[in-house]
């Protein structure tokens, strides 16, 4: 099952949030967004943005 923690869509822009309780395991959580953002691309034909949040300690990564 493929499937983002949050897709929101704000001033035309869709945004894939994916939320990760530690920064181990950086490069496999960037490609695992990467990969949502290409889906939603693919399925609405709009931009889409990637981030990831990790909670501890608290930190916004943007993906793409």
């Amino acid at each position: 099952v493929v499937r983002p923690d949050r897709i929101v869509r704000e001033g035309g822009v869709w945004h894939v949030i994916d939320y990760k309780s530690s920064e181990s395991g950086n490069k496999k959580h960037v490609r695992q967004v990467e990969d949502y953002v290409s889906m939603l691309e693919e399925i609405e034909g709009q931009e889409v943005k990637g981030w990831i949040i990790y909670t501890d300690p608290i930190k916004l990564v943007p993906v793409l």
